[in-house]
């Protein structure tokens, strides 16, 4: 049955009608039951099938509920028209007094037109009611016709009876509504002539003019002049050319209820096409999903891309599935291509990031964040994350934490050091727990870092003679060894006596001679961590006494009288103050090493006397 053009068919005359006086059992009428019908009136075209018709058969409160099979008929049923299946019964549900039967009509080519009703009986059980119906007198298929500009389409049958006892006299033209600019029947016009019958079959197409504007066209089709019903079918013009299609992943990754990835197809006109496309995904797996399920496209040209995600629905198999694509406008033109999704098998690793943190005592804290390795397809269930093993002192928060479907992001875990917490490395076990299933466990390494001990054995040596004693005029070399407990330091600071701090990056330092100061002392302390805990402890060397000048001095193998000659001071140590008695009248001198010119010949006394801060000698 068409039901394009039903109740289109308010200007049929009928010219005949059947009348049919039936006499209904009055046992149906008063103890039986009632049979109601829906649709109210059914439609149906000469030459088709109506569509489903549903036939609730209900029998009376206190009447013993029939058993068995139950069977309706269409005793007066009008010409041309049959039931489908051609009987049609039922059973009705035990201790139930209501029952659904469906069926159909059928009406032959040759079925009057029009209006009317019939009466319906039931047996073996008394059951009465009225089906309505209306034919229609046209009917046309194909209901839908594809044309190319300039061409012509394929053929259309119409199916046409008249309501008459007779043929209608003289010709018959079938007449069309709705034909776009350009397009024409073929033959036109059509027409056709009865002869002994009421009803006959009409071949036609479509002739389609190049200048013919695509679109999709609504054709109404009536016969003239003597009215018989109307039908319609859809005419569609296609355009030139057609589209391509363009994906942005032709191959991606998902997890059984994981979360969506995204994609894309980009929809490039050619050959002059110009229209709407909607992109639909067709035979799609059950175990995936697609959002949106279909993309309405902007005007094209331009291309445009429709934007869409794909996922796999939980419990989806692991294997590799096919995406169909297809992008196509109401004229029937367009493009399809596919796409691969790779369904992962539900598995997961651990992972934390960063592997290893170090927290300073009393510090700030420091975070690790609980994740999943990448490629991770995790179940469909939470995933909860706990952190154990951790080192006196130190604390987390929080205690726990859900790695929640379907994104499974990273969950961070603040851990902090209070001042007592014992420096040094621990290892921290995070387990990952997931309902009915084997827990998994990764690890990361939390640094305590506090103040360092104190360094080992400072000592002071002169540089230039490293084994001898600490002198007044030496550069001096500091040495100390690293601490023997607590954090290792990241630098060291280290002074003489009650001077400055100075820093220093290793396990030595060089200071400049020491003068008059007497005796000197080395102190040194170490820093770590970053931010820096410290200082630590100090350290001190043993006290340096800074050794007295043995004078002395050497004179030329050869002195004269009247010529100059110079006295080198060979003290050692080496002093820093000196005071020189040349003898012979001549005035005292505190150069290191003079020259004088003795007047006259003889024996003559020099004397020296060298000092530093330690104390002093003569030499004669």
């Amino acid at each position: 049955m068409s039901q394009r053009a039903i109740l289109r068919g308010s200007f049929l005359c009928i010219l005949s009608l059947l009348v049919v006086v039936a006499v209904v059992p009055a046992e149906a009428q008063t103890n039986g039951g009632t049979i109601t019908f829906s649709p109210a009136t059914v439609p149906l075209s000469v030459g088709e099938v109506s569509g489903l018709i549903t036939a609730q058969v209900a029998y009376a409160v206190g009447t013993t509920a029939p058993t068995g099979t139950q069977t309706l008929t269409f005793p007066y049923m009008p010409y041309g028209i049959t039931t489908v299946p051609s009987t049609v019964s039922f059973t009705v549900p035990t201790g139930q007094l209501t029952a659904t039967v469906s069926f159909r009509l059928a009406a032959a080519p040759y079925a009057w037109p029009g209006n009317g009703e019939t009466p319906v009986y039931g047996s073996p059980a008394p059951a009465y009611g009225l089906l309505n119906y209306f034919v229609n007198g046209l009917s046309l298929a194909p209901s839908s016709l594809t044309v190319a500009p300039g061409s012509t389409s394929g053929s259309v049958t119409a199916t046409v009876s008249f309501a008459t006892d007779g043929p209608p006299t003289g010709p018959q033209q079938l007449v069309f509504r709705g034909l776009p600019s350009g397009a024409t029947p073929v033959p036109s016009p059509v027409s056709f002539l009865l002869q002994q019958q009421s009803w006959t079959t009409v071949t036609f197409r479509i002739a389609v003019a190049a200048g013919t504007v695509p679109g999709s066209y609504g054709v109404i089709v009536t016969t003239s002049p003597t009215p018989s019903g109307d039908d319609s079918f859809t005419l569609v013009v296609t355009n030139p050319g057609g589209v391509t299609l363009s994906l942005a992943k032709p191959e991606l990754s998902v997890c059984p209820g994981g979360a969506a990835v995204a994609n894309s197809v980009t929809v490039t006109p050619f050959g002059g096409y110009a229209g709407t496309m909607l992109v639909t995904f067709p035979l799609l797996p059950s175990e995936l999903s697609i959002t949106p399920a279909q993309v309405q496209l902007p005007a094209i040209p331009p291309a445009q891309a429709a934007t869409f995600s794909v996922s796999a629905k939980p419990g989806a198999l692991p294997g590799t599935k096919t995406v169909v694509v297809r992008a196509e406008d109401s004229a029937g033109i367009g493009a399809t291509t596919t796409f691969v999704v790779n369904v992962g098998t539900g598995d997961y690793t651990p992972a934390v990031s960063p592997p290893a943190i170090t927290l300073s005592a009393g510090g700030a804290p420091a975070t690790i964040a609980a994740s999943l390795a990448p490629g991770a397809c995790p179940p469909a269930s939470s995933i909860t994350v706990v952190p154990s093993g951790l080192p006196a002192g130190v604390t987390v928060s929080p205690a726990s934490a859900v790695l929640a479907p379907p994104a499974f992001g990273p969950a961070a875990f603040s851990f902090q050091a209070n001042a007592s917490a014992l420096p040094g490395p621990s290892t921290v076990t995070f387990t990952y727990s997931v309902a009915g299933a084997s827990p998994k466990t990764t690890t990361a390494v939390i640094t305590v870092c506090g103040p360092p001990a104190a360094p080992v054995s400072p000592v002071i040596r002169p540089q230039g003679n490293p084994n001898g004693p600490v002198t007044a005029t030496d550069f001096l070399t500091l040495q100390w060894g690293a601490p023997a407990a607590g954090s290792a330091p990241t630098r060291y600071e280290w002074r003489l006596n009650g001077g400055a701090w100075t820093s220093a990056a290793g396990l030595t330092a060089s200071a400049p001679p020491r003068g008059t100061v007497d005796p000197v002392q080395l102190f040194v302390r170490g820093w770590a961590c970053s931010p820096e805990r410290g200082p630590g402890p100090e350290a001190s060397s043993p006290t340096y006494s800074l050794a007295p000048p043995a004078a002395n001095f050497s004179v030329p193998a050869s002195v004269v009288a009247g010529q100059a000659v110079t006295f080198t001071d060979t003290s050692s140590p080496q002093a820093t103050s000196w005071l020189w008695f040349p003898g012979d009248g001549m005035t005292a001198t505190t150069v290191q090493s003079p020259t004088v010119t003795f007047p006259a010949a003889g024996p003559k006394v020099v004397v020296l006397v060298a000092a530093n801060g330690s104390g002093s000698s003569s030499k004669r």
